[in-house]
């Protein structure tokens, strides 16, 4: 029996299935949906967002979904129709910061910051949904990702270490010219509760909370330009080994045990999802 019939919906069980397990999300309707015109289609579970297809079954939830478009509303929950709820689920964060934001407001018209955080967070859009990420949220000058099982796989810091060097690189790190944009990073992998989150009853968010969650910030906070601060565990999940780069304890503000990081940069980062993974 499918997990989508064995729990109730709405359990946490019901939840963990929905976000760890491909299988739930109409595995026996992808063949399906694959052969139903038009491309794009939902990378999960095939459902086509253009032509008939697109037309007929967009307005009853395989529409494309607000924070990754390459996947239906339908694979993850018509969220607005459902409590509020979640599960604790392995997850992987990303916290990309601009750094010397502060400056470059005073040295800059409002339009012209404004401009400039667009074209990132634009960036930093496309990096995440590139990766398999979900686009958790954009703060002031900060970019956040979310990496799940049931859309990046077991190893889903793999593409959290992808879409770290993607936007090193197209933010110009490592360019003869140097970066346009100077940016800190922050990758910790971990439990967290994943799910919805209501005000006054109404579902309005669906976001990550939790430890892991606040280690990940406080470690972009702590980047210099240029940085990637992946923590340990993060490197485990993605199989990879970073015993050949700097190593660094860190106190983090507000959390009591240190964190042991490795520190990467444009010209490791990517390589540490691949060295040593099975």
């Amino acid at each position: 029996m499918a997990d989508n019939e064995r729990y109730e919906a709405g359990t946490e069980e019901w939840w963990r299935a929905v976000l760890t397990d491909p299988r739930w999300h109409y595995e026996p309707l992808r063949k399906w949906f694959l052969r139903i015109p038009s491309a794009p289609h939902c990378k999960v579970c095939g459902a086509p967002f253009k032509g008939i297809g697109g037309t007929v079954l967009g307005p009853i939830g395989f529409r494309p979904w607000e924070k990754n478009p390459t996947i239906c509303r339908a694979c993850i929950v018509d969220m607005n129709k459902r409590p509020a709820g979640g599960a604790e689920i392995p997850c992987t964060l990303v916290f990309a910061d601009i750094r010397g934001s502060t400056r470059l407001a005073e040295q800059s018209t409002p339009t012209e910051f404004a401009a400039l955080v667009h074209r990132f967070y634009a960036l930093g859009s496309q990096a995440i949904i590139d990766e398999r990420g979900i686009v958790d949220k954009f703060v002031g000058d900060e970019v956040v990702a979310l990496f799940i099982p049931v859309y990046a796989g077991s190893h889903h810091a793999r593409h959290a270490l992808g879409c770290a060097e993607r936007l090193l690189r197209q933010t110009g790190h490592g360019t003869p010219d140097g970066p346009w944009l100077d940016i800190g990073i922050g990758i910790h992998s971990g439990i967290a509760f994943v799910g919805t989150v209501a005000v006054g009853g109404e579902v309005t968010d669906f976001t990550a909370l939790g430890d892991t969650v606040n280690a990940a910030a406080r470690l972009a906070s702590e980047a210099k330009a240029g940085e990637v601060l992946v923590s340990e565990d993060a490197i485990a999940n993605a199989g990879g080994d970073g015993s050949a780069l700097e190593r660094r304890e860190l106190a983090l503000r507000g959390r009591e045990a240190p964190l042991t990081v490795r520190v990467a940069g444009h010209e490791t980062v990517g390589g540490l999802s691949l060295e040593g993974a099975a």
